[in-house]
């Protein structure tokens, strides 16, 4: 193999190591935030949202519209369950 392949080879090799480096960050970013409805600590993985505890919670359209507008931050999972089920069972917003 020539200098050249191998120099290519190794190049080719870094990149793919940086790639996977760099790919595992952003899908594992994550940051504790502060519930602003209860003031308890959660995780929220902003980095990979498919497997944020907010993906396992059911908002409508009409709660969705309301969070918009009181909060600025994510809220927990226990107070987007409880604020659907308000609004579901009310038929409006808070």
């Amino acid at each position: 193999m020539s200098l050249a392949a191998n120099n290519n080879e190794a190049s080719l090799r870094r990149t793919l190591q940086l790639n996977n480096f760099f790919h595992q960050k952003l899908c594992m970013m994550h940051e504790t935030k502060t519930c602003p409805c209860c003031n308890k600590s959660f995780e929220c993985k902003s980095g990979s949202i498919t497997i944020c505890q907010c993906m396992e919670v059911y908002v409508s359209q009409a709660t969705r519209e309301f969070l918009a507008k009181q909060y600025d931050e994510c809220l927990c999972k226990a107070c987007l369950i409880e604020t659907e089920e308000i609004c579901s069972r009310t038929g409006s917003a808070l």
